[in-house]
């Protein structure tokens, strides 16, 4: 039993509100209307200030900053690991970054690209020595085109 001083009472009854059984649209309305009478008995803040509660003042102080940066968050990870998984295979191999202390020709990563998009194209969704999808094996190559290049450790063969 919920003791009648809590603040899920209202002060009109003495029954308490269930905000699990309302929806959100009616949240706000019983907000919005207990505001608007606070307000008309002088008893609330002013419209400005009621602004800056509930529109003006960002509810993330953060957001406007992590708005600025590289939005990370939009990678689906399954994907991502998808690519991790197919770079640790070259990691394993070559060892990891070989690509920024060995120039790297683009033309290597371009045939290994378009091999393995020609293997998902014949509908493979699984590479035959890695067992990943090929097209994570893409990703995971212009990933390391975009870092050498970035790095200046590649060589520009195209034709």
């Amino acid at each position: 039993m919920i003791p009648e001083h809590h603040p899920a009472y209202t002060e009109e009854e003495q029954t308490p509100v269930l905000p699990i059984k309302t929806s959100v649209e009616e949240a706000c309305a019983k907000v919005k209307a207990n505001i608007d009478k606070k307000q008309a008995s002088n008893d609330w803040p002013d419209k400005e200030t009621i602004d800056q509660v509930f529109g003006e003042i960002p509810v993330d102080p953060k957001k406007a900053e992590g708005d600025k940066k590289t939005p990370m968050h939009l990678i689906p990870y399954d994907a991502e690991a998808q690519v991790a998984r197919a770079l640790k295979e070259g990691a394993d191999k070559y060892g990891p970054f070989n690509w920024r202390h060995n120039h790297v020709k683009m033309s290597t990563y371009i045939g290994a690209m378009r091999r393995h998009i020609g293997e998902w194209q014949e509908g493979s969704d699984q590479d035959h020595k890695s067992g990943e999808h090929p097209l994570a094996h893409v990703a995971a190559s212009c990933l390391i085109v975009l870092d050498a290049i970035k790095h200046g450790a590649v060589e520009d063969d195209r034709p």
